[in-house]
């Protein structure tokens, strides 16, 4: 039964390579945890965890333009057949999906320059702050930042070919990333790279970005290249500005959010406490990711039931993405709640670098309302407006600056307890903006 709902939900390839990539990658958060706590000590565990918190970043100067490449892509595909990576149909379609790559394309570009420069400052205010020598921090995290750059230039190649209903392929590519990237990153920290490990790791995603943009290499020309004679039929102002600047709100929102614990902890409270707020949030991270799978998979698919206007199918889709989602979210609790107790009771130094339990089911409780908020702005979103602009605002700055100041005064509970109270009291509004929607079908 639970194969037979999980196959009305996705095309039989999607769902592999999708549950595979994120599954992979949720396992791979307690396997490389394990690895950091046995071979770094608290300060370099501080120092790692801060430097992938920093790279939240990159979700800011995306301004929310890889779904809105996604569901754009979508809509234009459903005029349009792809065979051996080249497009035919409506050549107006054609014309609007060509501008909206040849967009995606040049914005990734410029944005992932600026990335660097923007994150390298970050880094430096923050980490020479610290007072460690400068060649034990700089190196690694410079290097971290040109290689997650480069990552930043690739992603709209994917989400061109996601949107084109190519999930299988999407997904099966980032699931070599995920397990080769792992591979790497255990090894690495095992023969003592300490905290050069992430960053080197990355090499291997780079070079299986590079492979994927070459197999697609005549798709992804065909789109950009310009061609003589071609008017554009894609009105930027009033189609892709006015909801990108929305979502860009809310990405920039969605780092306050969630991203800034573990620098503040390191500003606050030291390497240490970062170290183990760090972790917390890796752990939590990891089973949110997984539990939201069965809703990112589906974002191409709930895109064309809006454009078919098929709001029976549309709400027997949500349905069954919220069961799924809570059932990996809470199945994962059960497995935390054995494991911690084994810890307990065999490995009890690991438990010492992780909050205290109050704070750390605080945040995993926190991030429930996630998988209710990911299927409902997916769909929100998919009518090509951006309606939680202005909640994603205000629980950002109530989350940023409640748990800067939970944080100075009550220690790394204070940010937890803040993080859950405002993701509580947001959820009704949520849920309301969600009907307003439905209420139009």
């Amino acid at each position: 039964m639970f194969q037979s709902i999980l196959n009305l939900i996705f095309p039989e390839k999607a769902f592999f390579w999708g549950y595979a990539e994120k599954i992979a990658r949720s396992i791979s958060g307690p396997i490389s945890i394990f690895f950091v706590v046995i071979f770094l000590d608290l300060k370099s565990q501080g120092y790692l965890f801060t430097f992938i918190s920093l790279l939240a970043i990159k979700f800011v100067l995306e301004l929310g333009l890889t779904q809105i490449i996604i569901t754009f892509v979508a809509y234009e595909k459903n005029s349009l057949d792809i065979k051996k990576n080249f497009l035919k149909g409506r050549f107006n379609n054609y014309l609007r999906l060509k501008n909206i790559s040849r967009y995606a394309f040049f914005w990734f570009f410029w944005a992932s320059l600026i990335y660097i420069g923007i994150l390298n400052l970050v880094g430096f205010l923050l980490f020479n702050s610290a007072g460690d020598p400068y060649d034990f921090w700089f190196p690694p995290f410079l290097l971290l930042c040109v290689l997650s750059a480069i990552e930043i230039f690739f992603i709209p190649f994917y989400a061109v070919k996601e949107g084109l209903a190519k999930i299988d392929e999407v997904y099966k590519y980032k699931f070599y990333k995920t397990i080769l990237f792992l591979i790497a990153y255990l090894a690495l920290l095992s023969i003592g790279a300490d905290i050069w490990s992430y960053s080197v790791a990355l090499f291997l995603n780079v070079i299986v970005d590079f492979i994927f943009v070459m197999k697609n290499k005549s798709l992804f020309l065909s789109l950009i290249r310009i061609v003589k004679g071609q008017v554009s039929r894609l009105n930027w102002k009033t189609e892709i500005f006015p909801m990108q600047s929305r979502i860009a709100i809310g990405a920039i929102s969605g780092v306050l959010s969630f991203s800034i614990f573990t620098p503040f902890s390191f500003n606050l409270l030291g390497p240490e406490t970062a170290g183990r707020v760090g972790l917390t949030v890796a752990i939590v991270t990891g089973i949110s990711t997984l539990s939201v799978v069965p809703s990112m998979v589906s974002s191409q698919k709930i895109a064309s039931l809006v454009e078919q206007k098929n709001i029976r199918m549309l709400d027997n889709l949500i349905v069954r993405l919220l069961t799924l989602s809570f059932a990996i979210h809470f199945f994962s609790l059960l497995i935390l709640i054995v494991l911690f107790y084994l810890l307990e009771e065999f490995f009890p130094f690991i438990l010492e670098k992780v909050l205290d339990p109050k704070s750390f089911l605080l945040f995993f409780f926190a991030m429930m309302f996630s998988l209710i908020s990911t299927p409902l702005s997916i769909f929100m979103r998919a009518h090509k407006e951006e309606p939680l602009m202005w909640l994603s605002i205000f629980t950002g700055l109530f989350i940023c600056f409640g748990s800067y100041f939970g944080m100075y005064f009550y220690g790394a509970i204070g940010a937890a307890l803040t993080f859950f109270v405002v993701t509580f009291l947001s959820f009704p509004i949520l849920i309301s903006i969600f009907f307003r929607f439905r209420s139009r079908y």
